[in-house]
C-alpha cells in the first residue's frame, strides 16, 4: 500500500507524529504551569451550594459582590452584567470567574479580588462570601499577584 502524503508531498504519517509530539509536549508544559484560568475551572466539581448547572447565591449574597465590584472601580454597565448573570442566567460562580477573566468585565481590580477570594476560600460559596465581608482587600493587597490569563 502507498503511503499517504498531503499536498505539499509530505508524508501524513510523519505529520500526525509530528502532531502528537507537539500535543504531548504542551500538554506537559501546561500541568506545569496552570494559569488563572485553569485553576478555577479546577473548582467545577469542587464548588458548593449547586444546583445543577445553576449557583444558588441569594440576593443578600448578591449584593455583597455587587457591593465589592463597586468598591474596586466597577462601571455601570458591569455591575448589571454581573447581576444577570448571577442571578437571571445564574452561572456557576467557577464559571462566571473563568469567564471574566476572559473578559465579561473589564475592570481589573474587580477581577482580581473576587478571582482572589474564590481560590483562597478554595470553591465554598459561603466562605467566599464570608471571605468578601471579612477581608479588607484596600489594605489586604494579596489580590494584585492574581495573573488575569488564559
Amino acid at each position: 500500500m502507498r503511503e499517504q502524503r498531503n499536498r505539499y508531498g509530505d508524508s501524513l504519517e510523519g505529520i500526525d507524529n509530528l502532531y502528537r509530539l507537539c500535543y504531548n509536549l504542551t500538554s506537559k508544559i501546561r500541568k506545569d504551569v496552570m494559569t488563572t484560568w485553569d485553576r478555577l475551572l479546577n473548582y467545577r466539581d469542587k464548588e458548593s451550594r449547586v444546583n445543577g448547572v445553576m449557583n444558588t447565591i441569594t440576593n443578600d449574597e448578591l449584593v455583597t459582590i455587587l457591593a465589592t465590584a463597586e468598591f474596586f472601580g466597577a462601571q455601570t454597565w458591569e455591575l448589571k452584567q454581573i447581576s444577570f448573570d448571577l442571578s437571571t442566567a445564574r452561572y456557576r460562580l467557577f464559571d462566571w470567574l473563568a469567564m471574566t477573566v476572559n473578559g465579561r468585565i473589564e475592570t481589573a481590580a474587580v477581577k482580581k479580588v473576587l478571582i482572589y477570594s474564590y481560590i483562597k476560600s478554595k470553591g465554598d460559596v459561603d466562605k467566599f462570601i464570608a471571605d468578601l465581608r471579612a477581608s479588607d482587600y484596600d489594605i489586604d493587597r494579596s489580590w494584585e499577584r492574581i495573573k488575569l490569563d488564559f
